[in-house]
C-alpha cells in the first residue's frame, strides 16, 4: 500500500488476493505435516486483507505460533485480541516514507498489546536517499515503546546503490 521500492513483491499484481478459504486450506495442509509457526507478510500491509482477523484466528485455532511483518499504517484494523495472541510483530520502516504519519496508531496498538515481542526493521535505501532524521526518529520510537529489537538492513533489491552502513552508524 506504500509502493516501497525495496519490496520483494514489487512485480506481483497487487489486485490478486488469497481468500480466507484458500489460506485455510494451506495452513491446514501445513499443520498436517507438522508445521508449528507461520509468518504473515506479503507486499504491503497484511491488516488490509478484508478477513485479516479471521485468517489469524484460523491459524491460532490450528495451534500455530503466529508472527507478522507489517508497515503499521493500518494496524488499527487488527483486533487487539488477535495481536495479543501473536508471538511477535515487526514494523517495517524505511527512508521511502515518513513513518511518523502513522506513529500515533502504532503507539496506541503497541500499548494495548503487550503480549507479542515488538520489533522494528529499518530498510536503508541505497539510492542516496538515506534520511538520518527519519532513521533516528524510528530508533527512538522503538526504544521509547519497549521494542525487543531494531533490525537495520540495506535495500537488497538494488545492490548497485550502496549506502555504506558506516554512514548509518554515524547517525546514532
Amino acid at each position: 500500500n506504500l509502493l516501497c521500492p525495496f519490496c520483494s513483491y514489487g512485480a506481483v499484481d497487487r489486485k490478486v488476493e488469497l481468500y480466507r478459504g484458500e489460506l485455510l486450506l494451506v495452513v491446514r495442509d501445513f499443520a498436517d505435516i507438522g508445521t508449528e509457526a507461520v509468518t504473515i507478510t506479503g507486499g504491503g500491509e497484511p491488516t488490509l486483507h478484508p478477513e485479516f482477523n479471521k485468517v489469524i484466528n484460523d491459524a491460532l485455532d490450528l495451534n500455530y505460533k503466529v508472527g507478522m511483518i507489517t508497515n503499521g499504517t493500518a494496524l488499527g484494523r487488527a483486533d487487539i485480541g488477535v495481536l495479543n495472541e501473536m508471538v511477535w510483530v515487526r514494523i517495517s520502516c524505511s527512508d521511502h516514507w515518513d513513518y511518523f504519519k502513522y506513529c500515533d496508531v502504532v503507539e496506541k496498538v503497541v500499548k494495548e498489546t503487550p503480549a507479542p515481542d515488538w520489533g522494528m526493521s529499518y530498510v536503508v535505501l541505497n539510492n542516496g536517499a538515506f534520511r538520518p532524521d527519519n532513521f533516528v526518529n524510528c530508533v527512538k520510537f522503538a526504544n521509547d515503546n519497549g521494542f525487543a529489537y531494531i533490525r537495520v538492513v540495506s535495500d537488497l533489491t538494488h545492490p548497485e546503490w550502496i549506502t555504506p552502513m558506516e554512514e548509518v552508524r554515524g547517525t546514532l
